[in-house]
């Protein structure tokens, strides 16, 4: 039998090994899921910024297909970029991944064509209406800022020797 006062030390205990799990697995310093944010994407409806993201580029086979699988946590103006040579249309799916995206197709001109919402868990396909050149992944609940139309333009961050 534990007395009142152990089973509260054995809850604050819990509650603060919680609390560090949790802010651990938040993406701090530019990182996203154990992978260092390299690029910066710039949403603009004509002369205004609407949104600001810093992106891991997604750029080879492997990379795209992983995305933001096993990612429990995405820190808020962060996400990923998938930049393919060739526009086509693009099919995303949720499975292994632990948090809502915005799952935003990109035209060859940078303009946004679809905003989807990419539900947690998910095995529902989530593909284009049209050819896409870049796919840009970040929180759900960001993409409220956002329009069809709204110009996408990312800039590299420069590789420190």
């Amino acid at each position: 039998q534990f007395s009142m006062k152990m089973r509260l030390r054995a809850l604050f205990l819990i509650c603060l090994f919680c609390f560090f799990s949790i802010a651990d697995a938040i993406a701090t310093d530019n990182e996203l899921c154990e992978q260092k944010a390299d690029s910066t994407v710039y949403v603009r409806r004509g002369q205004r910024i609407v949104g600001e993201f810093s992106v891991v580029l997604a750029t080879s086979p492997a990379e795209c297909r992983k995305g933001l699988m096993y990612c429990h946590a995405l820190a808020a103006g962060s996400g990923m970029l998938f930049l393919y040579s060739k526009a086509a249309k693009r099919t995303f799916w949720m499975k292994n991944t632990f948090i809502d995206l915005a799952i935003i197709f990109i035209s060859e001109d940078s303009r946004i064509l679809a905003i989807e919402h990419g539900r947690a868990g998910s095995l529902k396909r989530i593909t284009s209406p049209f050819r896409s050149r870049m796919v840009l992944e970040i929180n759900y609940n960001e993409s409220r800022h956002l329009a069809i139309g709204d110009y996408v333009h990312f800039q590299q961050q420069k590789r420190s020797p």
